[in-house]
């Protein structure tokens, strides 16, 4: 028995599968090729069951002198397992394996469905974000700098506090889209979690998991629990989380352990990098300012109940910007700087620091003219 031919690497060459369209409309004829491979076409023959696809196999295969006669395993065979081989003092080889689940999501081991099914789930995600973005930049309280001078005016009581919002987004639209988002945040939560923790990043699924749950709570107290006085409901507590959610469900969406894997031609490390550049951009801002905005509503607020749920706000604001801050270290700057200075011999920490930081400076001047905005007496749409 041969094991782990190295033809075996070019499988479509390896099956003698001329057009590869078969991967995707006859998955089932690709699997009994594959058995056939590996059995032999000496020990594949005498199978009843297999006898239409090896004849269909032997007359690719017999034209261009490729048939596989002896039996062997592949390497494909054993891909989503770790492996120990050990060689005695006699030469007696042992090989062990044990499933290990963090490699199921590697390329060219799904079939087409499941491969179709995991990118709709991305594209959804993707589009549930955009979808938010989109929604909410034509609202004054996406703007941060609004926001917040729009508290401090209605902390001092001025009267200008309560301008004119558009009337034209409906309170339904405004729940629908928070619903969305913190949902698609926790299911993407729970979909990742068995991978991600067998890959040892069980820490991003429990923060994901946690601050769920507070956007869960913000969007029952904004919605359901205070009496505006005609404010909408989306300017309370700081505004919405819906940004958050979003785009962290998007991050866990293209997290498909094993992470801490050098470049292997899949998008999903560009996505995450992406998303990284757009929650260093704008969602930790969003998070800096609107924690702010419910200090100071709190500080020159009067009545304890409502003191005691502004507090509430600026705690949750500020546990989501930890939860923030774990699911960019765990799921692009550790897995990144890991595939960089693969080769590097010493501590992967100075990298990984470095490239948190150089993420935090891409910020900066967007959280500065934001700043700029808010000391300016004009209105500004940032």
């Amino acid at each position: 028995m041969e094991l782990f031919p190295v033809e075996a690497g070019l499988e479509a060459s390896w099956l003698s599968i001329i057009d590869t369209a078969l991967y995707n409309n006859e998955p089932e004829s690709v699997d009994a090729r594959r058995v056939i491979a590996e059995l032999g076409t000496t020990c594949a023959r005498e199978s009843e069951s297999l006898q239409r696809d090896f004849v269909l196999y032997h007359l690719d295969c017999e034209p261009y002198r490729k048939c596989i006669e002896t039996p062997n395993l592949p390497m494909r065979r054993i891909a989503t397992s770790s492996v120990a081989i050990n060689i005695d003092s006699n030469g007696d080889v042992g090989v062990w394996t044990d499933y290990d689940p963090t490699l199921s999501g590697l390329p060219r081991l799904a079939n087409s469905m499941e491969a179709f099914v995991v990118s709709l789930v991305k594209l959804l995600m993707i589009v549930i974000a955009a979808s938010v973005v989109y929604v909410r930049a034509k609202r004054s309280t996406a703007s941060s700098s609004w926001l917040f001078k729009h508290c401090i005016m209605i902390a001092s009581n001025n009267t200008k506090a309560i301008q004119k919002h558009n009337t034209s987004f409906s309170l339904s639209e405004d729940r629908l889209i928070g619903a969305l988002a913190f949902a698609s945040r926790g299911i993407m939560a729970f979909y990742r979690m068995p991978s991600l923790y067998m890959d040892d990043q069980a820490r991003v699924c429990v923060s994901e998991l946690i601050a769920t749950i507070l956007s869960i709570v913000h969007w029952t107290m904004r919605y359901f629990c205070i009496n505006a006085n005609g404010e909408p409901p989306i300017s309370l507590l700081g505004g919405s989380t819906a940004i958050i959610d979003s785009t962290s469900a998007v991050m866990m969406a293209f997290a498909e352990a094993p992470t801490l894997v050098v470049s292997i031609g899949k998008f999903d490390p560009t996505a995450r990098l992406l998303t990284s550049i757009l929650i260093s951009l704008i969602v930790t801002m969003r998070c800096a300012f609107s924690a702010s905005c419910c200090g100071v509503l709190w500080q020159n607020e009067t009545n304890y109940q409502y003191k005691g749920v502004l507090f509430y706000g600026g705690v949750m604001w500020v546990l989501q910007s930890m939860a923030l801050a774990v699911i960019i270290v765990d799921l692009f700057v550790t897995p990144s700087s890991y595939s960089m200075s693969r080769n590097v011999v010493g501590s992967l920490v100075p990298a990984r620091i470095l490239l948190f930081f150089a993420l935090v400076c891409a910020g900066l001047p967007r959280l500065m003219a934001t700043l700029r905005h808010i000391l300016s007496s004009k209105e500004h749409v940032d």
